[in-house]
């Protein structure tokens, strides 16, 4: 599990007349999916046995703060000379997948006030597959997933 609690202190110590953006980036969690088998090839794809979860806690006092997570790769491609774009990405809460790519992605964005304020969700990933192209390898990409604080 991802925690950002200490950012959110941070980003509290900021003068009330400033407006800057804090940003926290977290890398080496691995979109991992395990080794492609025939059953996976079938059907086009193999998703993540597990997803990725960040919780989003407040801890400064009767402070409004947008909060915005990000994720992007941390690599063109997943190995075996596959792209990353073939990787996918979907927060739990909703069916839509995303292709990953290596530049920042909005992944979810709130507006959160007063101490212990919180939210989280999870991420999942997917990998397409395709017969003619890939091979039966172990496919996977570091990622970060970044979270920006705007007071």
């Amino acid at each position: 599990m991802i925690r950002w609690p200490m950012l959110l202190a941070l980003a509290c110590a900021v003068p009330v007349g400033a407006q800057p953006v804090t940003k926290l980036a977290l890398t080496g969690f691995n979109g991992n999916m395990g080794t492609a088998v025939l059953a996976d090839f079938d059907q086009g794809f193999r998703d993540s046995p597990t997803s990725t979860t960040y919780t989003v806690t407040i801890t400064a006092r009767n402070r409004i703060r947008t909060t915005t997570a990000y994720i992007r790769a941390n690599a063109a491609t997943m190995g075996g000379g596959k792209s990353v774009s073939d990787c996918q990405w979907r927060r739990n809460d909703l069916g839509t997948w995303n292709a990953l790519t290596t530049t920042d992605a909005l992944v979810e964005s709130k507006v959160i006030q007063n101490v212990g304020t919180s939210w989280n969700n999870s991420i999942w990933f997917r990998c397409n597959l395709n017969w003619a192209t890939d091979t039966p390898l172990t496919y996977s990409v570091p990622v970060t997933i970044t979270l920006q604080v705007t007071p």
